[in-house]
């Protein structure tokens, strides 16, 4: 067979190349292949080569996808690129076969490549045609099998959290978390730990505030029975992230800090790079501007080691915080627009709405009043859309800043007081530059309007239902807006 290859190469019938990983690939010419294929059909073969393409092509998928969390990543995903022609060819045939420990092993690489590379469009178009076949959980299903789904759950659940689809996020993370709970390693173990913290974290954005509340017991029950150190790590991680947004700096720096020290030696890339964004925020809430920008821009360095255009994305969104915080609003928005168009083009729509808050958080600070409220609107209009409770929330405290510009003290308080109502007290776990604005908006309101007549809109705010917030929030940008 060898010899039949260095023939076609010398007769230049196939194409030789080397991969970015020094891997030797060879490529037939279009017109060889059609032929090849002709004459494998003629001879009835077309059947067995295309099914020996879905095992090579599955097995190949299956071997790289753990090694995308290693510290070897970047070559790993390389080389799935350079295989992804072939690996869409046999996951059609996988489909359209119903061939589903096939389409796992390929789903099982292909789902964090396309989040990574911000080929969302592509992982939400499979998703959509393989979700009755992946949520499906026999009951014969060999244990090894059954892990491998409910790991190729929880990438579809990241996958939609990307794409701002989060009651599909959720739908998926609960699926893997029922795959996890019928398997008795330790494995699975560490693996139900971190898909109940992604559950956890998913129904808080989404304002299920009980289901939240169910995924903390069982992570906090899971937690007595393991030593395991990577167990450990997610703990600390999902320990932090809510501490963060619960208003406990310190106790998030440390539990993150355990994390990252874990991840570093660990070397998953990409849970280092969630460690780091956490941190990132956390020291900014402390003071910490040096560590923060550290470490967002140890995100933009992974991003482009990995390529991953999430990870940039995400990197950017940071550096426009850390530099509004430090009131370079040209800075900010430079970095804002930036990550706003790798969104898009990503098709990332869960992280669109908070870059075009952040836009106007910097409108805002320039004085640009009616531009501020037109990107708060559209930011509160695009969580409604998605059910992101948080920032729904968000946007109401933003537009309460905008009144409070407008010398509206009173309507700032009725929004205050509704985003208390709705869901937590204004400035608890903002991010840190809105809650600078925030506490500003706050103090300039008290001190232009009577105290007394000011708690009384901010109670009056409290009884106030969503449907209501939100016509009283848009009455503030419209009156905003230019004649």
């Amino acid at each position: 067979m060898l010899d039949g290859l260095v023939a076609l190469v010398n007769a230049s019938l196939v194409q030789q190349s080397t991969a970015e990983d020094g891997e030797p690939r060879l490529q037939l010419l279009e017109s060889v292949r059609d032929f090849a294929w002709e004459q494998l059909t003629a001879r009835g073969l077309a059947r067995s080569a295309t099914d020996r393409h879905l095992q090579l092509f599955a097995a190949r998928a299956a071997a790289a996808a753990p090694e995308l969390r290693q510290a070897d990543a970047p070559r790993w995903l390389d080389r799935l690129e350079d295989d992804e022609p072939d690996l869409l060819v046999a996951l059609e045939r996988a489909t359209s076969s119903g061939n589903t420990e096939a389409l796992i092993r390929l789903l099982s690489a292909l789902l964090p490549y396309w989040s990574f590379r911000g080929q969302l469009h592509e992982g939400q178009r499979w998703l959509t045609r393989t979700s009755a076949l992946l949520t499906l959980l026999p009951d014969d299903e060999p244990e090894p099998l059954r892990a491998l789904r409910a790991a190729v759950l929880s990438e579809a659940g990241t996958l939609c959290f990307h794409r701002g689809d989060l009651p599909a996020a959720l739908h998926f993370l609960e699926a893997s978390l029922a795959g996890w709970r019928t398997i008795s390693d330790q494995k699975s173990h560490v693996a139900a730990i971190a898909h109940v913290a992604g559950t956890l974290w998913v129904a808080e954005l989404n304002g299920q505030h009980s289901d939240a509340a169910r995924a903390r017991t069982t992570l906090e029950a899971l937690a007595t029975t393991t030593s395991d150190a990577e167990a450990l790590a997610k703990l600390a991680l999902i320990r932090g992230i809510v501490a963060r947004s619960s208003g406990r700096p310190l106790l998030a720096r440390e539990q993150l800090s355990a994390a990252l020290a874990f991840y570093r030696i660990r070397g998953d890339l990409e849970l280092l790079a969630i460690v780091l964004l956490n941190l990132t925020s956390v020291l900014l809430i402390l003071g910490d501007e040096v560590g923060a920008a550290a470490h967002a821009t140890e995100v933009w360095q992974l991003g482009q080691r990995l390529r991953s255009q999430t990870l940039l994305a995400h990197a950017l969104n940071d550096l426009g915080e850390i530099a509004r915080y430090r009131g370079d609003n040209e800075l900010a928005e430079r970095h804002y627009q930036e990550s706003l168009q790798l969104l898009r083009r990503m098709g990332s729509l869960g992280q669109i709405p908070r870059l075009v808050h952040n836009l106007g958080q910097v409108a805002l600070r320039r004085g640009q009043l009616p531009r501020a409220g037109t990107q708060f609107v559209q930011s509160l209009r695009l969580f409604a859309e998605q059910g992101g409770e948080r920032g729904m929330l968000e946007a109401l405290i933003a537009l309460g800043a905008l009144a409070t510009a407008r010398d509206q003290p009173l309507l700032a308080a009725r929004l205050w007081g509704a985003a208390e109502g709705l869901g937590k007290p204004p400035g608890l776990d903002l991010w840190p530059p809105d809650q600078l604005t925030y506490a500003e908006a706050l103090m300039h309101a008290r001190a232009a309007s009577a105290s007394s007549a000011f708690a009384a809109a901010w109670q009056d705010g409290r009884g106030l239902d969503w449907e209501a917030a939100r016509v009283l929030a848009e009455s503030v940008a419209t009156a905003a807006a230019p004649a």
